[in-house]
């Protein structure tokens, strides 16, 4: 008898401890890239399992129609395709809005320069290492070279 007490005294205490205890946040979700989406249908993922983590997630590459082939030569379906291009994506800056030394490597790229396109793209990640444009276009002009 005196043990079920002590039982529940502690339970007690347990419970109500737990219940001044704060709920943990959920970490922001990560926005998916081009390359785990890929992944994702190499390895058998159903289109509908990616589509809704495209939802969820969103994506973290600007969408470019080029990328719908490359994801269908992956597997990608028509339903994949349409999510991904009404998909969230992250803000990024116009190319329009860039400083005139980054756009010779969008101007070499035009003018079938590919590897100029490639070390101008490689300078201004230079400049600005986090610009998942530039990473994104730096892998577009290495593409193009073969």
């Amino acid at each position: 008898m005196e043990v079920c007490m002590i039982f529940g005294f502690i339970l007690a205490a347990i419970l109500s401890a737990g219940a001044a205890l704060p709920i943990p946040q959920q970490p922001a979700e990560t926005p998916l890239n081009f390359y785990q989406i890929v992944d994702l249908l190499g390895r058998g993922i159903s289109d509908q399992r990616v589509i809704d983590l495209v939802n969820q997630k969103g994506i973290s590459f600007p969408w470019l129609e080029d990328d719908a082939d490359l994801l269908r030569v992956a597997g990608a379906k028509g339903d994949l395709i349409t999510a991904l291009r009404t998909a969230k994506q992250p803000a990024f800056t116009p190319l329009l809005a860039l400083k005139p030394e980054q756009l010779k490597a969008q101007q070499a790229e035009e003018h079938a320069e590919g590897a100029q396109a490639e070390q101008e793209y490689r300078g201004a990640l230079r400049d600005s290492p986090q610009n998942p444009l530039f990473h994104f276009m730096l892998g577009r002009a290495l593409q193009e070279q073969g």
